[in-house]
């Protein structure tokens, strides 16, 4: 792929993979799990921060099973209950690989205030701006961690998947440690536009985040973001973060670029 130079480039690039789909993003969920099935091996550790109900952690146990291990971090209990039912009766060979922690991931220890949503896929540690204005939110007290506290130092951690709704950033912060140790290849959800002011951070501080760690920072379609001023035109929500000395990033475009297989 050829690189993308200037904001309007990649605005163009952006209008030309909407007018291929019908004026539609794809989803980017397969290629996720792309990545990830390139990446993972057996014995590697797999973190699915924002798990949900599954939709990575099960396919991340395929590729890890049977010596290691997805630790699937989820703070909505409903959905920690339904992980734990579904591991249990559908993936009974996997109860030994996953691990579930209900708890909300932050750069802090302790409890705070969850944010739930009448739709549960926008809920999370801050307010937002959700899709309807008469979406209800209530509130309740959850258990808060960080990455660090969670996450054994003997594990063997090579891809980090972090969909908070907002909370990516503290999450990795809350995890240099980790980060530091293992190099895990990353990938965060990440609005541009509203998630700094959401969540009290500046978009530098993230990009200088990753600056001090030594991470190319790629959008989920594989244009890297080395040029700053790209940002003025980000437009997707998910981005992978690649220590550049590992070399994977042929590896990784590769898979961004390869046809699912539609093994769940």
């Amino acid at each position: 792929m050829s690189l993308i130079h200037s904001p309007a480039e990649l605005h163009a690039y952006y209008e030309s993979i909407r007018a291929a789909n019908r004026g539609q993003w794809m989803d980017f969920e397969p290629i996720i799990q792309r990545v990830y099935e390139r990446l993972l091996v057996s014995g590697d550790t797999a973190i699915d921060c924002g798990a949900s109900v599954g939709r990575h952690t099960f396919p991340m146990a395929r590729k890890v099973a049977p010596s290691g291990t997805v630790i699937a971090i989820e703070a909505l209990r409903k959905f920690a209950w339904r992980l734990r039912a579904k591991t249990l009766v559908q993936y009974p060979q996997y109860r030994r690989v996953i691990r579930i922690c209900e708890v909300a991931l932050s750069n802090r220890s302790g409890t705070g205030e969850f944010f739930v949503a009448e739709e549960a896929a926008y809920s999370g540690l801050k307010p937002r701006i959700y899709p309807r204005s008469d979406m209800r939110v209530r509130k309740r007290q959850v258990q808060v961690d960080t990455l660090d506290n969670l996450v054994p130092t003997s594990s063997r951690v090579r891809f980090l998947k972090l969909d908070l709704e907002g909370g990516e950033f503290d999450a990795m912060r809350g995890g240099i440690r980790l980060i530091e140790r293992h190099r895990p290849v990353m990938v965060f959800e990440y609005d541009r536009q509203h998630t700094p002011g959401f969540y009290g951070f500046q978009h530098t501080d993230l990009l200088e985040f990753f600056q001090r760690l030594d991470y190319r920072i790629l959008d989920i379609l594989g244009i890297p973001f080395d040029d700053s001023s790209l940002w003025d035109a980000a437009e997707v929500w998910y981005y992978l973060a690649v220590p550049r000395e590992r070399n994977l990033e042929p590896m990784i475009l590769e898979a961004i670029a390869a046809k699912s297989s539609g093994t769940p």
